[in-house]
């Protein structure tokens, strides 16, 4: 009877790579439909497999990103704390980026073209959930170059 082995980051390297492209590809095309209309069974579908794929990424990293301080020692720590100011920094960005846009939608709303302010609210979330997401899927990218010890 054998022992059984535990996987390593380097195992879990193809899998992050999936899971991290999959998750993109997802808020890419939640962004995107968000972007040209009102939400639809499509923006749903995305959403649903962006979730799929941040837990899958949490799961991956053993969810480090959400853990508190005294649970991680201090390697994980300063990995969990650069990417939560990255994610932090999409969030504002991004969220320049929605104001920006409705700001733009609420002139062209005084002027009888409400369209684009009818897409505000999906707008919002997909930038609030990439920040949200992008801590752990940044932990998860970098599996790629750890490796076993």
């Amino acid at each position: 009877m054998t022992a059984p082995t535990t996987r390593g980051p380097a195992d879990r390297a193809p899998l992050a790579v999936a899971v991290v492209g999959a998750g993109a590809l997802s808020w890419l095309t939640l962004a995107t439909l968000s972007a040209l209309g009102p939400w639809s069974w499509a923006a749903t579908l995305a959403t649903l497999v962006f979730c799929a794929c941040w837990l899958g990424s949490r799961f991956l990293i053993g969810d480090i990103a959400e853990k508190r301080r005294g649970a991680v020692d201090e390697y994980e720590l300063e990995q969990r704390d650069r990417a939560r100011n990255v994610g932090y920094t999409a969030t504002l960005l991004l969220g320049a980026v929605v104001f920006v846009v409705l700001t733009v939608a609420v002139n062209l709303a005084d002027g009888g073209d409400d369209a684009l302010l009818r897409t505000a609210p999906g707008l919002v979330f997909s930038a609030l959930v990439a920040g949200a997401a992008l801590p752990s899927y940044l932990l998860t990218w970098q599996l790629r170059h750890q490796r076993d010890d």
